[in-house]
């Protein structure tokens, strides 16, 4: 993302990386703190949460049990041909992000 957004003009000192999570809900534990240590209220602060689109609705609920305020911003697919397996793939991760996650 750092790459796609700094060659659309995006001043790359304006962007905070995590790059230390393994998961989803790392990614989130992990950016809420980078966001409370850059002076961001995040017990007040609704912050986007962009992935793909079939990812949107896991992410969303993994972000508010990480607390966080979130709004999705889906992106589409670009292999049409391989949305029915990213769908099934993630019907199968939110059963296991509800029940043991």
């Amino acid at each position: 993302m750092f790459t796609a957004l700094t060659e659309r003009g995006i001043d790359p000192n304006r962007l905070i990386l995590e790059e230390t999570s393994t998961s989803t809900a790392e990614n989130f534990r992990y950016s809420k703190e980078l966001l409370e240590e850059n002076g961001v209220d995040t017990a007040n602060a609704s912050v986007a949460v962009i992935t793909n689109d079939f990812h949107a609705f896991r992410a969303h609920l993994i972000a508010q049990r990480a607390g966080l305020d979130v709004f999705d911003v889906p992106a589409k697919l670009p292999w049409v041909w391989l949305s029915v397996n990213y769908y099934a793939r993630e019907a199968f991760a939110l059963v296991k992000t509800v029940l043991f996650d």
